[in-house]
């Protein structure tokens, strides 16, 4: 269990290894950014920003980052490996007018192509239910936090 603990944590890092400083104009890397109402996983979410969706950092407190929408409609605090700067995300999706479907975005996020993920679901032996019904969990934060209070205790407590 520990192993993979620092194994999440080591990628967690090395997504966050570029440097943000405030006034930086960043992107959204993710599909959707939860902005939350204070830095840290277990604030509650005030909205969402979708991929691509420039932001202004407003302030940087170690690996999370108050933003604001460029709109200035939407502000609040992301992890960093929610933002990346804009020259890095691919926007494009490899077509020259700069179209790019949400079914696209989707799928980059599970790390399909189209063509992929249509060569999947023509085998109709497979069924992508379960993982639908997984992307679409959300669990609360009170019962999130509590889960997570139990796996510190059980680190702590040198139990695997």
């Amino acid at each position: 269990m520990r192993k993979y603990i620092v194994l999440l944590l080591i990628v967690v890092i090395a997504g966050s290894s570029f440097a943000i400083s405030e006034g930086d104009t960043l992107a959204i890397s993710v599909r959707a950014a939860g902005l939350r109402a204070a830095a840290g996983f277990l604030a509650p979410i005030q909205s969402e920003l979708a991929y691509g969706t420039s932001v202004l950092v407003r302030t940087v407190r170690g690996d999370w980052v108050e933003i604001e929408s460029d709109d200035l409609r939407s502000r609040g605090w992301v992890h960093t490996s929610s933002v990346l700067a804009p020259d890095d995300l691919n926007l494009t999706g490899g077509r020259t007018d700069g179209s790019v479907t949400a079914s696209e975005v989707a799928l980059a996020g599970r790390g399909f192509s189209e063509r992929v993920e249509t060569e999947f679901r023509e085998q109709q032996e497979l069924d992508y239910s379960h993982v639908d019904a997984m992307e679409r969990l959300l669990l609360p934060y009170d019962e999130l936090g509590r889960f997570l209070n139990d796996i510190d205790a059980r680190i702590a407590g040198g139990e695997e």
